[in-house]
């Protein structure tokens, strides 16, 4: 293995698929649960939106 690789020369492109792997939803749920997320992000510090994503 190279002790440094020089990545200036190399063309790179994008995932075209990328988009198409999630979707940006809106959904309503209880105070209750909500809190229930936001006190468990605090506790693990992950945000509670990637909490949300588990369920």
């Amino acid at each position: 293995m190279k002790e440094e690789y020089d990545f200036e020369n190399i063309k790179g492109h994008k995932n075209p698929y990328a988009s198409k792997l999630k979707q940006q939803i809106t959904i309503k749920v209880e105070t209750d649960i909500l809190e229930d997320f936001q006190n468990e992000s605090k506790q693990t510090g992950i945000p509670y939106q990637e909490l949300t994503d588990r369920f």
